[in-house]
């Protein structure tokens, strides 16, 4: 018997870090955010760079939404429109309404204004996203 609840004591002390930090992520991207940077670094080594491409929002419930200039829609980066997504440790998962929509992000750099995100299909191509918190407007003052 205290065998089982040693077990069960150490899968709870090695688990419960792990869903910290998850809600922590989930926490920290919840909100809107500038796509600052968009970069498509294909496999035959064409790359193409784009600035201010978008916003993309993430609503704690695990919907959200994004909108991307044409340029980004060109190149079929991404659909605007509703998406579902899930945050792990280092990793933010999106999967659009549309099942060919899905992607894992890997989360290169983060802090709470900016995320640097990586992704990489069964192409070779890699895709590179630089976000930027979108601050809140604060209301006006009378």
């Amino acid at each position: 018997m205290k065998r089982k609840q040693k077990q069960w004591y150490l899968m709870l002390v090695l688990l419960l870090p792990s869903c910290t930090l998850q809600s922590q992520m989930t926490s920290q991207l919840s909100g809107e955010w500038v796509i600052e940077s968009y970069e498509l670094l294909q496999a035959n080594g064409v790359e193409s760079r784009q600035s201010n491409v978008g916003t993309i929002f993430f609503e704690r419930n695990g919907q959200g939404s994004q909108s991307f200039s044409s340029n980004i829609e060109q190149a079929n980066a991404g659909k605007p429109g509703e998406f579902h997504w899930q945050a792990g440790t280092r990793t933010v998962f999106i999967k659009g309404n549309d099942s060919d929509t899905r992607k894992a992000w890997f989360i290169t750099n983060s802090t709470r204004s900016t995320q640097h995100w990586r992704t990489t299909d069964d192409k070779g191509n890699v895709e590179v996203m630089i976000l930027r918190k979108k601050p809140k407007e604060r209301p006006a003052r009378n």
